[in-house]
């Protein structure tokens, strides 16, 4: 099984030092906790941590803002639904 080095999260990339919340620290452990159940899940978080060092730390502020909503449940809104089901209307009469 694969393990993850929380304190990577924390390490310099092109765009200078990454800092994260407690909050944001606990979420991507919980996500690391979370891949070592199943290798599936491991690879996948691999790659969203590899992806996440090399995001300039704004775009990795955004991510983990983004992931924090999809968990408390709160992304998803009818606005985001009426959006996309307007665009894929969009596209299959096209």
């Amino acid at each position: 099984m694969a393990s993850f080095d929380t304190n990577e999260f924390a390490s310099k990339s092109d765009s200078g030092v990454f800092v994260l919340d407690p909050a944001d620290r606990a979420l991507l452990r919980a996500c690391a906790d979370a891949a070592t159940r199943e290798e599936d899940e491991a690879e996948a978080h691999r790659r969203f941590l590899k992806i996440a060092r090399e995001l300039p730390a704004v775009r990795l502020e955004k991510v983990m803002q983004i992931r924090r909503m999809i968990a408390n449940g709160t992304y998803v809104t009818e606005e985001k639904l009426q959006a996309t089901i307007g665009r894929l209307v969009k596209s299959l009469t096209a």
